[in-house]
């Protein structure tokens, strides 16, 4: 009886996700859509620098080259600002705003670096995803109470079974200062990494033999939200920390520089993506040859706040054979496991309205920076920055096998996606 609980939570559960992630135009449910513009310049780095961008962003060239903001900001333009230290400004004045940016064009596999600082604040919740037509997914996010951890995901045509997502702690606080988290994206493994450190690497065989891992060209998207509001699920609250204190509004996140590497599916050059068939398989994208038209790279500014030091991490990853050379000076940090079967032992979350929150707005995670070593990807250059000389030390690593737990990111990941419908 209780094998059949889990049985019909994990349908349940499932389905919900599926239909709370609906793109506007998904190859996999036979669309026949536009095709995805690539970044092109394959293996070459394209940078955009919020700090040079113009006070009137929605009339600056480079930004509009760049850049497409969702409904909420493009009506309401006060949600996102330039600062010309921090960089773009992503704001919450009310609580049901959830400010989102996503770049016009995409990466087939290929590396993001964003240097962030976080939104502070119980229940606030700061996104960087990369996402495709297809809703496969790598995300970053970060809890706004949770000051020292940072949160990695990834799962694939908008089905999140809740056994992919850990918590990283850190050794700094995300919400004082700028840090830069990256994405390393191969067919063979995902690399995410802080300040150019390795914190988790995954492959295929951990994604049911590679069938649900990312592998769609996907746009990288940048947001905050609040996910501790009386309108959400007592789990997505939960997850998020808690009821947000709603008279410390504004929340804000900040957005300094963006990396972007497209490894334009293991081509020489690719100018758009299209989808052969409905598959959603690597093997379905056609890589168009040609040079896209170029983009407006803006000038580097670095702000005061703009961090180049290397922060100490451990290699807190069995799997993370790739870094297994580099030295770091660490002090604890620690890799929390969420998900699995008790994740979904009950169905609570599934009667999560698809679509609360914000006018259009949506968003996940995934970003980063810093440079990993990669030994023998045929997917762009890749090398270490900087290391230092210190031993490193063995991080603490936790399963989280209570029940309460999963189900708490089980439904703070229905919330999540339910924000995705662009």
């Amino acid at each position: 009886m209780h094998y059949n609980n889990i049985a019909l939570a994990v349908a349940t559960l499932s389905s919900t996700v599926a239909a709370q992630t609906v793109s506007k135009c998904d190859p996999t449910r036979g669309d026949i859509c536009p095709l995805n513009p690539a970044f092109g310049k394959c293996n070459k780095p394209h940078s955009f620098d919020f700090t040079t961008v113009s006070s009137t962003w929605h009339e600056d060239e480079a930004f509009n080259s760049w850049w497409l903001p969702d409904d909420g900001v493009a009506f309401n333009k006060k949600l996102l600002s330039i600062d010309k230290e921090k960089g773009a400004q992503l704001t919450i004045m009310e609580k049901e705003q959830a400010p989102l940016i996503k770049t016009k064009r995409y990466i087939f596999y290929g590396r993001i670096d964003v240097t962030l600082q976080t939104a502070p604040g119980q229940g606030v919740v700061t996104s960087v995803v990369l996402e495709g037509d297809t809703r496969d997914e790598i995300d970053w996010e970060w809890i706004g109470g949770e000051t020292t951890n940072v949160q990695t995901n990834f799962f694939s045509k908008g089905v999140n079974e809740f056994t992919q997502g850990k918590t990283h702690g850190v050794n700094f606080v995300t919400t004082e200062g700028m840090h830069t988290y990256s994405i390393d994206w191969t067919p063979e493994k995902i690399d995410f990494l802080v300040d150019g450190s390795v914190i988790r690497t995954t492959d295929p065989s951990q994604a049911d033999n590679g069938r649900k891992w990312p592998q769609n060209p996907a746009q990288l998207k940048l947001g905050t939200w609040i996910g501790g509001k009386d309108t959400m699920p007592e789990g997505t609250v939960t997850w998020a920390g808690g009821l947000a204190d709603l008279s410390k509004l504004p929340f804000i996140g900040y957005y300094q520089k963006v990396t972007i590497t497209d490894y334009c599916g293991n081509k020489s050059s690719a100018k758009e993506y299209t989808y052969s068939d409905s598959s959603g398989t690597q093997d379905s994208i056609k890589v168009v040859d040609g040079e896209p038209a170029p983009l407006a790279d803006t000038k580097t500014n670095k702000g005061s706040g703009y961090t180049t030091d290397i922060p100490s991490f451990s290699d807190n990853n069995k799997d993370n054979k790739d870094n297994k050379d580099k030295k770091i000076s660490t002090t604890l940090v620690s890799t929390t496991t969420y998900g699995g079967d008790k994740a979904i032992s009950t169905g609570t979350g599934a009667s999560f309205p698809a679509g609360t929150g914000s006018s259009g707005s949506g968003y996940d995670s995934g970003s980063g920076s810093g440079s990993a070593s990669s030994s023998g990807s045929s997917y762009g250059s890749k090398s270490t920055t900087t290391t230092s000389s210190s031993a490193s030390t063995t991080a603490t690593s936790v399963t989280a096998g209570a029940a309460s737990m999963g189900i708490s990111y089980a439904v703070a990941g229905l919330a999540l996606l339910g924000f995705l419908v662009l």
